[in-house]
């Protein structure tokens, strides 16, 4: 029984460990399709590669990273539908940086 316990939650924490990389790709994943112009479509399509890439692991020293960049993704999308280019490409420059500076932590909490 004790061990069926630690399984489930070594399968509980796997999962919210990867829930900032699942969320943030399939949210970035529909906003792309969403773009029609293409330098547009370019800079949102680096910020997918760079989240759909970045490690599963996460820890408690980056969940308000995470939780920032979720945040913004929402007001992208918004920005998109209300075609504002100027806060497109605000937004899509923190969440770049938000993603960089997750993984960077990442890196540096798993030495």
């Amino acid at each position: 029984m004790i061990a069926n316990e630690h399984t489930a939650d070594n399968a509980e924490r796997r999962e919210s460990e990867l829930q900032y990389v699942k969320e943030s790709s399939a949210k970035l994943q529909s906003v792309l399709r969403q773009i029609t112009d293409k330098p547009t479509a370019k800079k949102v399509e680096q910020i997918y590669d760079l989240v759909h890439s970045s490690p599963t692991r996460s820890n408690a020293d980056v969940h308000s990273l995470e939780e920032q960049a979720i945040s913004e993704i929402d007001r992208l999308e918004s920005a998109i539908n209300r075609n504002d280019t100027e806060q497109i490409v605000s937004i899509a420059d923190k969440i770049y940086r938000l993603a960089e500076e997750r993984n960077r932590q990442l890196k540096i909490s798993n030495k």
